[in-house]
């Protein structure tokens, strides 16, 4: 398993080690806006996710998930937006 720095273990905690988008174990952070579009290594801009999800996020195919890549980064945004509300 990769050693998990501060950060990642502070945005795993938040999300309840579940994958935003199905409640399964998370196994990785998603960027919201992404390091190469200027997003920043930050609470508010990261999300816990499964492998698959963290995929279909990313624009590659997943067998089994009904989601489209569109919705789930809808989700995603929402759910960021959700957590920080009136921070």
């Amino acid at each position: 398993m990769k050693k998990r720095n501060n950060l990642q273990w502070l945005v795993f905690e938040r999300d309840s080690y579940t994958c935003i988008l199905c409640n399964r174990a998370a196994s990785e952070l998603h960027h919201v806006k992404h390091r190469s579009q200027g997003g920043k290594d930050r609470p508010d801009n990261l999300v816990s996710v499964c492998r698959s999800h963290h995929m279909l996020l990313h624009g590659q195919p997943v067998h089994g998930i009904e989601l489209s890549p569109q919705e789930a980064r809808q989700t995603v945004l929402e759910y960021v937006a959700d957590c920080y509300a009136g921070a």
